[in-house]
């Protein structure tokens, strides 16, 4: 009742007003024009709002029916691939993430056991190592996600 009342008082409103409402009664009650915004665009509708409503559902409908191929042997055959490649790369990066993590703690415990003794060398190759490891562990990441 309230929206419905509220719908006559403005139809007496002698101006234009622009509303939003999802209340399909208020919106078939007041309603003379209709504005669709959809992707960034707004674009002027000439027609009622249930006229729009059952086109937007028809539409939605026929969405649901477009029937999707199952892919075929040959799409079948590149997916495997493309998965084993993956795989394979996963496996690799795993190796080569041991290795380096390996390597970051034999240089650690070397500064653990040699904490007075300061290495430039050792400290720009345990640098390097931390940024090769991460970069191994973001590219494993990405693939191991996909």
């Amino acid at each position: 009742e309230t929206v419905e009342a509220l719908g006559q008082a403005l139809m007496k409103f002698n101006g234009a007003i622009l509303f939003t409402s999802h209340d399909r009664t208020f919106a078939n009650l007041l309603a003379t024009g209709l504005i669709e915004i959809n992707n960034g665009q707004a674009q002027r509708l000439f027609k009622d709002y249930e006229d729009y409503i059952e086109e937007l559902e028809s539409s939605l409908y026929q969405e649901k029916e477009t029937v999707i191929k199952p892919p075929s042997n040959a799409d079948k055959k590149l997916l495997y691939e493309e998965k084993k490649a993956e795989q394979k790369k996963l496996a690799s990066l795993e190796k080569k993430l041991i290795k380096l993590r390996t390597q970051h703690n034999e240089l650690m415990e070397y500064f653990t056991n040699h904490p007075t003794n300061y290495h430039a060398e050792k400290m720009q190759i345990l640098s390097e190592l931390n940024r090769e490891i991460v970069e191994t562990e973001n590219e494993w990441l990405i693939l191991a996600t996909k």
